[in-house]
């Protein structure tokens, strides 16, 4: 759809230069989820300016709702044009004049452009009011992995701005300007997030990437050269989410794709990526072994195939309150299970998160059969078809690369040369099972 010859475009273009300066000051000043407290500060003053006839704050934290009411008001109808406004955790390399001022915060997915553009409509709609019914301008905190229209919604956004419809939309640079694609059904509905998580004490990681690029990492990580060199064979390279031992291990399934950095690259190039990518990852450097050092270079293997890496190695005191509350986009987590039975992994670490399960899917990963046979893995009694199950729950995780396990760390226990026992993958002591000489 061509929107050149629309009616509003002429009086919008007297306006570009005001609105453009806007999107500057927003790209310039970027902040993350719940923390836009100057742009939310912006877009009230903006309202302000342009007399819309009601502005709220705080909705969501940092949500605002500005209300305009049409010339006529006869249908009752209400309708939601919405915009987010958070920034991400990325260091900017442009050199532009309006670059961001703030280290490692960089306006890269186009808020300030959205936000702008909903300040455009707001006034253009403020001046003309040429509508019957109610327009609600949401303007939300938080989209980038934060859940910020669920806490507007949470708030109340719409027992107290109810919308027959809301409206939004999303830039897209590869389109020619004046130019709006539209198709049926879902689009850009979800962010889908890897995490990377191991057991009994592996590494995994978390960011938003579909399919192709999450085997892109997989690939690009040579999991023996970590083996060999910064573990000292003190662990083994694992495709699964479960050690040898612990039951539902399916050994066939344990085969990781191989390392192949120039498989990596077009994986990228075809999922839209021909030159990487930058991310954030957040690692421990005092929790497991030789954690430090797997980040780094984990790292230093993605930037072989055009991955940038932002590392943020941390003490576990900081990290795992900020990984916890979804402030990451890519982290090293390790598992050891509680229970000797595969159930505790799919359910803790695998599984969506809701109703008290994938609390530590940090990454949210979601597959719907993979919840159902969680479920029914939980309840079944008969072995063989609870272990049938559980295979078919690693096989739907392995072929979507819902995480991208590293290794399996090895357990040290020390014991006197003369006394052996049975070690557990799930770190466990069975003292039936010790043996003194």
């Amino acid at each position: 759809m061509y929107l050149a010859a629309h009616p509003a475009i002429a009086g919008l273009r007297a306006w570009q230069a005001d609105l453009t300066a806007i999107r500057h000051a927003l790209h310039a000043t970027p902040e993350l989820g719940f923390e836009e407290h100057a742009t939310a500060e912006l877009v009230v003053r903006q309202l302000e300016r342009y007399g819309v006839d009601e502005i709220h704050r705080g909705l969501g934290k940092t949500g605002v709702v500005g209300v305009i009411r049409g010339r006529a008001g006869a249908s009752g109808r209400t309708v939601g044009l919405r915009a987010d406004m958070d920034a991400l955790p990325m260091a900017e390399e442009n050199d532009f004049a309006h670059r961001s001022t703030v280290a490692g915060r960089m306006h890269a997915c186009g808020h300030d452009g959205h936000t702008a553009m909903l300040l455009g409509a707001a006034r253009w709609l403020a001046k003309t009011r040429e509508f019957d019914g109610t327009v609600h301008l949401i303007f939300q905190p938080g989209e980038e992995g934060y859940a910020g229209a669920r806490a507007m919604i949470q708030d109340g956004l719409f027992e107290r701005f109810p919308c027959d419809a809301v409206y939004a939309m999303h830039n897209w640079p590869g389109l020619e300007p004046g130019t709006i694609a539209v198709k049926p059904g879902p689009m850009m509905a979800a962010a889908e997030r890897v995490l990377r998580d191991l057991e009994p004490s592996m590494g995994a990681e978390d960011f938003s990437f579909m399919l192709k690029q999450r085997q892109a990492v997989c690939q690009s990580i040579d999991v023996e050269a970590t083996r060999t060199r910064i573990m000292r064979g003190a662990g083994t390279p694992t495709n699964l989410m479960i050690a040898p031992g612990v039951n539902g291990f399916v050994a066939e399934l344990n085969k990781r794709p191989p390392y192949d950095p120039e498989a990596s690259k077009k994986l990228l190039a075809d999922a839209g990526y021909p030159s990487g990518f930058e991310v954030r990852m957040n690692c421990p450097n005092d929790l497991y072994v030789n954690d430090g050092e797997i980040c780094q270079a984990v790292a230093g293997m993605l930037a072989r195939v055009g991955i940038k890496i932002n590392l943020e190695a941390e003490s576990k005191a900081t990290y795992f309150p900020k990984i916890l509350s979804g402030n990451t986009s890519f982290d090293l987590l390790g598992w050891t299970p509680t229970t000797y039975d595969a159930h505790n992994t799919l359910y803790n670490i695998m599984a969506t998160p809701q109703g008290g399960q994938g609390v530590f899917n940090l990454g949210s990963w979601s597959n719907a059969r993979f919840d159902e046979l969680t479920t029914q893995i939980g309840v079944e009694t008969d072995q063989a078809r609870r272990n049938a199950m559980i295979a078919e729950a690693m096989k739907i995780h392995a072929e979507d690369f819902g995480h991208v396990p590293l290794n399996q760390q090895a357990l040290a226990w020390g014991l006197r040369k003369h006394v052996s026992i049975l070690q557990r993958a799930d770190n466990i002591i069975l003292y039936r099972t010790a043996v003194i000489q």
